[in-house]
């Protein structure tokens, strides 16, 4: 980077003032308080200081009263030319009551904001704005001042790479130590209550009241802020919503409001025509009566008389019709005895076919059939007893006849080796030899047998009385008998009910006299007739007392048909009276029929003009109650708020970032130096060629041990650092700068800044001075400043004269 020129119209105690610079060497000549220092201060401002100044910085307050003009000046100024690699620059800013800010691009773009032209300047400058204020632009008192510093602190071993890396540290205002806590001073001001991971709050469903950092309180303020724009923008939105309702009704009551007003004009006369209408109205309505009734009155009194002969005739009618119901009827009757004899018959004929079934069967009862089953009960238990004891045999005997009785059967032969099986009993006879009887259990056998025998015979008897083959038969003729008994009982009971009370000849008489009635009509079809008749008899009736309430009504009003004229002149008069009336009135508006259609409309309106007035009241309470909460800031402000607090924030993140970067640089140099890297090597070698060619080889570094502590020594005699001559430390940070600007420039151009370095130099040391500063300036842009001639003249380079 190269500076062309600079230029003002006033800083300080500059007025319109130019320089205009050249590669190499450049001095500035001039008496004491000629400006020399205020033009460096004017090209460092130019380049670093913000064109917006705060009245609650202390620096920014120091500025002004340093180089605002006194007595009454308000601003200042500085113009800056910057050649980078060819390109060129141009940087233009004034602080004060003119406050701005101009950067012109090599293609010649302009450039008005502080943010930008940082952008662009960080493109062009190498390093940052504190290494070049206390490294480029530094005073040499100050360099001096850092010396001193380290010299005053007694615990401190005065080893060269100590000294080196301290002083580089002092140059910012801070020792190692002090930087080391302000960078977590730092790194804890901005992430107090930030998750640096997660890039979030610790806690992001609680909002922290105490111990916050930058970055978590700029977060809560940009969080504060939306809710108040949303909540603004609602209110706005609402307010909108007012407007509109409002602007709407205004229109609608203006419309209304006309029509009112319009209306309003003829309501009085509208109100007599709605007074007149009515009676006018009536009167036609009287006259057009009147004429129908003096048409109707003659024809009435005839139609009563054709009516009352009608009336005549249909009941008449209705007489003889009500005489043929009345035989109809009875001829009904006649079909229900028919149907009642006829059933009574049938029911005789089936008792007597009844009691022929009951005559057919031998009689016989519960009783006989209970005797009939104790016998065959009697003849089962003793056929029963026999048979429990069975008994088996066999005849071996030859040449015999042989006769065997079994139980209750007859004697009979058998042959030899015959089986004989008998159940209770059995009787042996061999041809009149012998006889042999065999009987089991303890019953005496011939009693048994002859009560058997003597039951079987009454049980025989018994069925031949009853004329029955079986005591089944008995009991199926027992049934037989209850059944038709029940069924005669039946139709007697029955027969009983259909006479209800009469005898079947008392009934058969009454068919006898209803046989004598002839007709041909049925009692449906006369009902229908009568139905009618009375039907007919009804209208003739209604429609005679209708016509008779008439004359009634007509003879209550006008007392005799030929008084009708006389009531229709009248209302002839009546209505040319009040037609006349109407005709003076305004007339009615084509949009309404009826005068009730105009009185109900504008009541409506003005109804309607009362309800938008209350709504218009309203709305504007709630209008006022609404802009009431509205902020003071508008939203767009807000929203320009909410994209600076934004900003801001991302500049505290980056910030942040940044610290992170330089946190974790500066820990990993401090560790490395610790653990014994010499990594100001180069520095070290630097400042001890600049310090042996300024010192005649009288200062050297010497004896580096396995501490890496490096001591300075006058010859071979160590020396001290605080027993050096005030010459001596000009000279040890002259070499210290200059081997800084070295390693810091890494063999690329640059520019330093010298105020008067060579002050305090004895001519020797001043001589090799001025070498080195030429030989300095055949790579870099030197901008020296004396206030001596014969100094200026030694250096040479361009000489800028104050």
């Amino acid at each position: 980077m190269l500076i062309k020129s600079y230029q003002c119209s006033q800083f300080g105690g500059l007025k319109n003032k130019r320089i205009d610079l050249t590669s190499g060497l450049n001095v500035i000549l001039g008496p004491n308080e000629a400006g020399k220092s205020t033009m460096v201060e004017g090209i460092y401002s130019t380049i670093f200081k913000q064109h917006k100044l705060k009245n609650n910085l202390s620096t920014d307050k120091e500025f002004k009263n340093r180089f605002m003009p006194k007595p009454s000046g308000d601003f200042i100024d500085g113009s800056l030319s910057i050649d980078m690699d060819g390109k060129e620059f141009e940087i233009n800013k004034a602080w004060g009551s003119i406050s701005q800010v101009k950067m012109t691009l090599p293609d010649g773009s302009i450039i008005q904001d502080d943010k930008t032209i940082d952008e662009e300047l960080g493109k062009i400058l190498s390093f940052g704005e504190k290494t070049y204020g206390n490294i480029i632009f530094s005073k040499q008192q100050d360099l001096k001042k850092a010396i001193n510093l380290i010299l005053e602190d007694s615990e401190t071993t005065y080893d060269i790479s100590a000294l080196l890396r301290k002083v580089v540290m002092e140059l910012d205002g801070i020792s190692i130590e002090k930087l080391q806590d302000k960078i977590q001073t730092q790194y804890d001001d901005l992430y107090k209550r930030w998750n640096v991971e997660s890039d979030r709050p610790e806690n992001p469903n609680q909002q922290y009241k105490v111990g916050l950092g930058e970055i978590i309180k700029q977060y809560y303020q940009l969080t504060n802020k939306k809710q108040e724009i949303a909540r603004c923008k609602s209110i706005e939105q609402q307010l909108d919503q007012v407007r509109t309702q409002l602007k709407n009704i205004e229109e609608k009551r203006k419309i209304i409001n006309q029509q009112v007003e319009t209306y309003s004009k003829i309501e009085l006369e509208v109100n007599k025509r709605a007074a007149i209408e009515p009676k006018l109205i009536h009167i036609r309505e009287n006259e057009v009566k009147a004429k129908e009734i003096a048409s109707n009155w003659p024809k009435a009194e005839v139609k009563i008389e054709i009516l009352e002969e009608e009336l005549l005739g249909t009941q008449k009618n209705i007489e003889k019709l009500n005489m043929d119901l009345a035989n109809a009827n009875k001829l009904k009757e006649k079909d229900r005895l028919t149907k009642i004899i006829t059933k009574v018959e049938k029911n005789h004929e089936e008792i007597r076919e009844l009691k022929d079934k009951v005559s057919a069967i031998a009689t016989i009862t519960k009783t006989q059939i209970k005797t009939l089953e104790g016998l065959k009960q009697t003849i089962d238990s003793s056929e029963t007893a026999i048979k429990a004891g069975k008994m088996q045999g066999k005849i071996i005997l030859q040449n015999t006849n042989i006769w065997v009785t079994k139980d209750f059967d007859d004697k009979e032969q058998i042959i030899n080796d015959t089986n004989i099986t008998a159940n209770g009993y059995i009787k042996i006879e061999m041809e009149d030899k012998v006889a042999i009887e065999i009987q089991s259990g303890e019953f005496d056998f011939q009693e048994l047998k002859e009560n058997l025998t003597q039951a079987q015979q009454r049980l025989k008897e018994n069925l031949d009385s009853l004329n029955v083959a079986s005591i089944e038969e008995g009991k199926l003729n027992l049934e037989k008998l209850e059944k038709y008994t029940r069924e005669i009982e039946s139709l007697k009971k029955e027969t009983l009910s259909i006479l209800d009370g009469k005898t079947y000849e008392d009934l058969k008489a009454a068919l006898e006299e209803l046989e004598k009635i002839s007709i041909t009509k049925s009692v449906e079809d006369i009902e229908i007739e009568i139905r009618q008749m009375r039907s007919r008899e009804m209208k003739l009736s209604t429609e005679h007392h209708s016509l008779k309430e008439k004359i009634t009504d007509w003879t209550a009003t006008y007392q005799a048909a030929d008084k009708l004229f006389d009531k229709m002149a009248e209302y002839k008069m009546e209505l040319n009276l009040l037609e006349g009336q109407i005709k003076n009135l305004a007339p009615l508006p084509e949009e309404f029929s009826t005068t009730e259609e105009f009185s109900y409309l504008l009541s409506k309106l003005r109804r309607e003009l009362e309800e938008y007035q209350l709504q218009h009241n309203k709305l504007k309470d709630k209008y006022y109650e609404l802009e009431k909460e509205m902020p003071e800031t508008s939203t767009e402000e807000m929203s320009t708020e909410l994209k600076v607090m934004e900003a801001d924030l991302g500049k505290l993140k980056e910030k942040g970032r940044s610290l992170c970067k330089v946190k974790k640089i500066f820990e990993e140099k401090l560790a490395a130096m610790d653990q014994g890297q010499n990594s100001f090597e180069p520095l070290i070698q630097a400042f001890s060629k600049y310090l042996n060619i300024l010192t005649q080889n009288n200062y050297n570094i010497n004896d580096l041990d396995h501490t890496f502590k490096l001591e300075l020594h006058k010859g071979s005699t160590p020396m001290p650092i605080e027993l050096l001559s005030s010459g001596t430390k000009d000279c040890v940070a002259l070499a210290l700068r200059l081997a800084i600007i070295e390693v810091l420039y890494d063999q690329k151009p640059g520019i330093i800044v010298l105020d008067d370095c060579l002050v305090d130099l004895d001519p020797q040391r001043k001589e090799k001075a001025i070498e080195l500063i030429q030989q300095f300036a055949e790579k870099n842009q030197v901008i020296f400043t004396t206030c001596n001639p014969q100094t200026a003249e030694q250096l040479g380079g361009k000489t800028i004269n104050l």
